[in-house]
């Protein structure tokens, strides 16, 4: 038989939640209990001081908006054909674009319109393609890189 004396627990600390916090309170001192409830109505007070800072009624405040710049480009467009139809992804971009615009060539020529889709017209099977994408934001407008290049099945 053991001598040992189960722990003690302060009787005014709810033991459910003191096994929330501390999944050891089974074995915990009174002391031991008292410091880690001491500890949650700290942080309880803090969180009401807080809420009393702010005026009824008023929204919380929101943190200062970052500065806006003009869109940069992370990563290049990428071009496909699915029948006869060439997609052109936008890419991946920085700066919050609110718009994109698409330029399509077909051997170095200005071809289509400003569209991320291209619909192949008879004259461009064998000819090669690429899309620029252009991204545009209230602080201005960025190309991108030219896209792969696809030969047009």
């Amino acid at each position: 038989m053991s001598d040992t004396l189960p722990p003690t627990v302060a009787p005014d600390i709810d033991p459910v939640l003191l096994m929330r916090v501390h999944p050891a309170a089974e074995s915990m001192t009174e002391a031991e209990a008292a410091a880690i409830a001491q500890g949650e109505a700290t942080a309880a007070a803090g969180a009401e001081q807080q809420a009393s800072q702010q005026e009824p009624g008023k929204p919380p405040e929101k943190p200062e908006p970052q500065p806006i710049s003009k869109p940069v480009n992370k990563d290049v467009p990428y071009l496909s054909q699915t029948g006869s139809v060439l997609n052109c992804t936008m890419g991946n971009w920085t700066g919050d674009p609110d718009s994109y615009a698409y330029a399509w060539t077909i051997n170095g020529n200005a071809a289509g319109g400003n569209a991320a889709t291209y619909a192949v017209q008879a004259g461009d099977i064998g000819g090669t393609a690429t899309c620029v994408v252009t991204a545009t934001n209230s602080e201005g407008s960025t190309a991108a890189p030219p896209s792969n290049a696809v030969t047009i099945a």
